[in-house]
């Protein structure tokens, strides 16, 4: 018995993109929906995320600047002529506690205000919307709660804590007020417009800060200039504290310098 061979015939399959057309037509309002809930976690996201700037500077080095040692322990001495090797070394002494922590005194860092949005609060640095004084404060257990104050008339005004939110005070301008191992007191009055608060802070709260968004890079290869560059949410810290740090790694050079001759 013979077997006969069986011939495969090949479909011709085309797509019919008219009919694909059609088929995402018929449910278009998938497709918009998708579309605007995309716009709107994209609107939001941006709206919940604060822009950074970044505030950069450069240094050039002196050829026969000797090696600073700064505060940093066991660190070792690079020859001269290896240029990036020199730029590494500064980068250390200027990231040195000892350099940002005396860089944070010449901010006005003891008292932060900010104003709450819808949205966001932002941080008020360096606008004082009202006057607080601190009379006594024990430098290292004293509350970082942040302080909400409200305005009730032209001689009184209500303060509460974060911690605390429903314990509403009322004080009068310019009486003392002792919350938090604090001694303070506000000598202006709280502007209507806005919702303010404020808090106090400890230089090693702003370390942080100040060291991490800081950058030190060479310019260049075997270049004696070195660029520094700080982040931060608020452009006026940022230029603030980087001009600070380089005013005080200048000082620091200096007295090295005057050490080792």
């Amino acid at each position: 018995m013979e077997t006969q061979p069986v011939k495969s015939a090949l479909v011709d399959q085309q797509i019919n993109y008219w009919k694909v057309v059609r088929i995402f037509l018929s449910r278009w309002y998938w497709i918009a929906g998708c579309v605007i809930i995309s716009f709107i976690i994209a609107w939001l996201y941006i709206r919940t995320i604060p822009p950074t700037y970044t505030t950069s500077a450069s240094l050039k080095l002196d050829d026969d600047q000797s090696e600073v040692a700064g505060n940093a322990n066991g660190m070792r001495n690079y020859s001269r002529y290896y240029q990036s090797n020199n730029i590494q070394t500064e980068a250390t002494v200027m990231r040195s506690q000892d350099v940002i922590n005396k860089a944070i005194a010449r901010l006005d860092y003891k008292i932060s205000y900010y104003l709450t949005g819808r949205i966001l609060t932002s941080e008020l640095y360096p606008s004082i919307p009202f006057k607080v004084d601190i009379i006594a404060q024990d430098s290292v257990n004293f509350s970082r709660s942040t302080y909400v104050v409200k305005p009730i008339d032209r001689s009184h005004f209500e303060i509460s804590t974060t911690d605390q939110p429903e314990n509403r005070m009322k004080f009068k301008y310019g009486a003392n007020i002792s919350i938090g191992n604090m001694l303070f007191r506000i000598n202006s009055t709280i502007p209507s417009v806005g919702d303010y608060s404020f808090k106090f802070n400890a230089k090693s709260d702003f370390y942080g800060r100040a060291a991490g968004g800081l950058n030190i890079f060479e310019a260049e290869k075997y270049s004696n200039i070195m660029n520094v560059t700080h982040t931060d949410v608020n452009p006026t810290f940022s230029a603030d504290i980087l001009n600070a740090i380089i005013q005080e790694y200048i000082i620091n050079d200096a007295e090295q310098k005057k050490r080792s001759a």
